[in-house]
C-alpha cells in the first residue's frame, strides 16, 4: 500500500536500527513540501501560514536539540537532525549551541 506513495522511497530504507534518521527524512520532506505548497500560492493569509510553519519548525528544532544534547549526540549527528527554515533559530544560531554541555546548554543566555 505504501509503495506508490511518495514517502515509501524514505520508508523502504528502514531497517530496525534507523528510526530517528527515517523520521527526520521524513519532517524534512514534509516541511520542503509544505514550503513549496506556501510559496505557490497567492492567498493574502501566506506569509502568516508560513510564519506559524517556521515557528513549528523552530519548536521542533528546539525539543530535538534538548533530547540529543541530553543524549550525548556527537554535534555532527545533531546538525543532521536539524529542519531548516525556522523563523527564530538559523542553522547558524544553533551551531553556536553546539558545543555547549547540555547543562551549558540549557542555562545558554
Amino acid at each position: 500500500m505504501l509503495e506508490s506513495t511518495v514517502y515509501y522511497p524514505i520508508l523502504k530504507e528502514y531497517d530496525g536500527t534507523n528510526l530517528s534518521d527515517i523520521e527526520n527524512r521524513l519532517d524534512k520532506m514534509y516541511y520542503t513540501g509544505l514550503f513549496n505548497v506556501i510559496s505557490e500560492s497567492k492567498s493574502k493569509d501566506r506569509k502568516l501560514f508560513a510564519k506559524f510553519i517556521r515557528t513549528e519548525i523552530d519548536i521542533k528544532n528546539i525539543k530535538t536539540l534538548f533530547r540529543l544534547k541530553k543524549a550525548g549526540v556527537s554535534q555532527d549527528e545533531i546538525v543532521d537532525l536539524i529542519i531548516d527554515g525556522g523563523l527564530e533559530l538559523s542553522i547558524k544560531n544553533i551551531k553556536k549551541l553546539l558545543p555547549l554541555y547540555y547543562d551549558d546548554f540549557i542555562f545558554f543566555h
